[in-house]
């Protein structure tokens, strides 16, 4: 889903996993750098409200358009708007 070329989409999530909330992994990657998988979208509950992270990092190649309608979809879940 997010471009493999060089630097278009980074690994940028280690103060996200900080503390215990439980997350939903809805994508993953694993680090060129260290080899490990890492959450690259994830939501959880946080108390009423619901929360959509992406770590896709800040590089516009990264945001194909199936990374952006994955955002549209994230954003439009944590609004508690139901799809059409």
């Amino acid at each position: 889903m997010i471009p493999d070329d060089d630097n278009a989409g980074e690994v940028s999530c280690g103060p996200c996993l900080a503390g215990d909330a439980p997350i939903h992994v809805v994508a993953d990657t694993v680090s060129k750098v260290d080899g490990k998988v890492y959450p690259m979208v994830f939501v959880l509950p946080d108390g009423e409200s619901r929360v959509f992270h992406t770590v896709s990092g800040r590089n516009a190649r990264a945001y194909n358009e199936a990374v952006r309608a994955l955002v549209r979809r994230g954003c439009t879940w944590a609004a508690g708007i139901e799809p059409k």
